[in-house]
């Protein structure tokens, strides 16, 4: 047992708050601040996707901004980490993953083409995760 534990420090700009709660906050958005927030998610998306990855559940509760307005993107898993189809009798991925409970709020955000009919699209979405849950 000569292990040696070393600290792992993950390291992240703060955000002021989500964009969310700032589209509701006075001083409310000028419509140059929006534009400027839009192109920074389009870019941020953008280097994403060149590098591969993909959000998987972007919404106004996953976009981060600093007090001067810059976009962070907050909650990316890799590829794998969330199922691409989701089975129509076993709500408990779609529970895990796309239900978010704050507040006493319940959002669904899901639109019906994630939702599998056939056993065909559960199959290539194993394939995918590759550890058989999907």
């Amino acid at each position: 047992n000569n292990r040696i534990y070393r600290p792992i420090y993950l390291v992240r700009p703060h955000t002021y708050s989500t964009l969310s709660n700032r589209i509701v906050t006075r001083p409310f958005l000028s419509n140059a601040e929006k534009m400027f927030i839009a192109h920074q998610i389009l870019n941020a998306l953008r280097h994403l996707h060149d590098k591969g990855c993909y959000h998987g559940h972007l919404s106004c509760e996953n976009i981060g901004l600093t007090s001067w307005n810059w976009v962070v993107l907050v909650d990316i898993l890799p590829e794998e980490g969330r199922p691409t189809y989701l089975a129509q009798d076993d709500p408990s991925d779609y529970i895990y993953y796309f239900q978010e409970r704050g507040m006493g709020l319940v959002k669904d955000d899901v639109t019906p083409t994630h939702i599998a009919t056939d056993n065909k699209n559960i199959t290539n979405a194993v394939k995918r995760t590759g550890d058989g849950s999907t």
